[in-house]
């Protein structure tokens, strides 16, 4: 688990590395949004990347489609 952490967050401190010039000319609310947003994924990542048993956002699709397929 420390090992997804962490390369998740090496990911997320690149993007902001690569991102800090436009986050300084950015409005706070801005800047929050965006942080937020990232650190929601990498917690999603590292989710994803420890549990094998989550659910993919394909089968919860196929399960909600479902009903409209004309083929089955």
């Amino acid at each position: 688990m420390i090992r997804h952490i962490l390369a998740v967050s090496i990911v997320v401190i690149i993007i902001l590395l690569l991102e800090r010039k436009n986050l300084k000319k950015a409005t706070k609310i801005t800047r929050t949004i965006t942080i937020g947003i990232l650190l929601i994924s990498a917690a999603l990542q590292v989710y994803i990347l420890n549990n094998p048993d989550h659910v993919n956002p394909s089968m919860w699709l196929h399960f909600l489609l479902e009903p409209f397929d004309p083929i089955s």
